[in-house]
């Protein structure tokens, strides 16, 4: 008797995932805490950021909305951290928290312990990047910043999203900002194999595992 196991193996391959029918919604509720542009002991000044961050889905490429039925998307749990760039660095980074709406929407602002940098002048956008594969924000390098995918053991789903903001020269709030995937994915069918039969992992060759992102001071990164 024949059986077909059916994975998902994630491969960091650039896409952008056209985010239609969002509902409308309210933005982020942002308190002003007055901590926008202060100087502190390292001697740069820092700007307030909050916004609502939506969550896209993955769409088949080969298939129109209508008839998509195993929609793969992601949402918000509260309390992700979110790693802010301008186009040559690191800047500092945003806390997620959910308001009681929908969970692809979040809160994702600034706070006593999550703060953000002043970008370097002339930076017309601010990139944002999140993944639950990190636990601290990845390096620039060249301009640009990577992230492995080569490791999916993790009990969340391996992903990386982004968006860009505005900036000009000011605090940012009271806006919904789209997230973009920086990951496609990839089905897989395995058959021919016995019924019942214990599968202790999937290999997947010739495919890239690092998601790269090239950063962009006017513009969205690549």
């Amino acid at each position: 008797m024949k059986t077909t196991i059916r994975t998902i193996i994630y491969a960091a391959t650039v896409v952008l995932a056209a985010v239609s029918c969002q509902k409308s919604i309210d933005t982020a509720d942002c308190i002003d805490e007055g901590n926008g542009n202060i100087e502190n002991n390292e001697n740069y000044r820092t700007i307030d950021i909050c916004v609502n961050g939506l969550m896209p889905e993955y769409s088949a490429s080969d298939v129109t909305k209508a008839e998509l039925v195993n929609t793969v998307g992601v949402s918000w749990i509260g309390g992700e951290t979110v790693y802010v760039y301008d186009g040559t660095q690191y800047l500092g980074s945003l806390v997620a928290s959910l308001d009681g709406i929908e969970n692809r929407y979040a809160k994702l602002s600034t706070d006593e312990t999550h703060t953000v940098k002043e970008p370097a002048a002339g930076t017309k956008k601010l990139t944002l990047l999140y993944s639950p594969l990190l636990t601290a924000a990845p390096a620039v390098a060249g301009g640009k910043i990577e992230i492995s995918l080569e490791s999916q053991h993790t009990p969340t789903t391996p992903f990386v999203v982004f968006a860009t903001l505005d900036y000009t020269g000011t605090d940012i709030k009271n806006t919904v900002v789209p997230f973009q995937f920086a990951t496609s994915v990839i089905k897989v069918s395995c058959t021919g194999l016995n019924a019942n039969t214990a599968i202790d992992k999937v290999v997947l060759d010739n495919v890239n595992s690092v998601c790269g992102l090239e950063l962009k001071s006017d513009a969205a990164p690549i």
